[in-house]
């Protein structure tokens, strides 16, 4: 069974494995019974939740005991480019409201942080990160994957003036390229969290 809370991903999600495995839902409040799950994974889910807390209570709530929860996140912008340097970018051109945003989607990527948030919702955890590089095709591609994958993103750049948005925009080019040979492709580290815990 698989869930997600947009009825479009969840209709494209439905022609591919079949109708009846896919509920919409939102991860903080799903529509299964205590203890009924043996196993929960997601894949880059925490910084979508309204309150990472209640949602990782809520994984847990549904888990039986001893069951598995596997997820995956972002590593720190530091460790990771790849996602990290629009983040930085953003800051550093003193957009509106996003440094706060962005400090505590930061703190969603510290194994030291998600183990206690995880260990108090009931759970053994063992965080890995794992390295690799992504190949892309030019700075102004990466740009546009991140904007219009990332709903976060998304968001964030929609709040800031027209002007911030530019000067983003450049650095963000300017910065990219400088990650591979001049006119060619980018080859940009990244760096994700593995999120492996059992439910006492």
């Amino acid at each position: 069974m698989a869930a997600d809370r947009s009825p479009a991903v969840c209709a494209i999600a439905s022609a591919t494995v079949g109708a009846g495995r896919i509920v919409t839902a939102d991860a903080s409040a799903l529509p299964f019974g205590d203890g009924t799950v043996d196993a929960v994974t997601g894949a880059f889910l925490l910084p979508h939740l309204g309150s990472p807390t209640e949602g990782l209570a809520e994984l847990r709530r549904v888990l039986s005991r001893g069951g598995r929860l596997v997820l995956t996140n972002w590593a720190a912008s530091a460790r990771s480019p790849f996602t990290g340097l629009l983040s930085e970018i953003l800051v550093a051109v003193g957009s509106s409201g996003a440094g706060a945003v962005l400090a505590s989607l930061e703190r969603l990527t510290h194994p030291g942080h998600l183990r206690a948030a995880l260990k108090a919702v009931a759970f053994k955890v063992l965080v890995e990160e794992r390295r690799s590089t992504v190949e892309r095709p030019s700075p102004s591609t990466w740009w546009d994957g991140i904007v219009r994958g990332s709903y976060g993103m998304q968001c964030l750049l929609r709040q800031q003036s027209a002007g911030v948005r530019a000067a983003a925009k450049t650095e963000f080019v300017a910065r990219a390229a400088m990650l591979g040979p001049l006119g060619g492709p980018n080859s940009v580290p990244v760096a994700a969290l593995v999120i492996s815990a059992c439910a006492e």
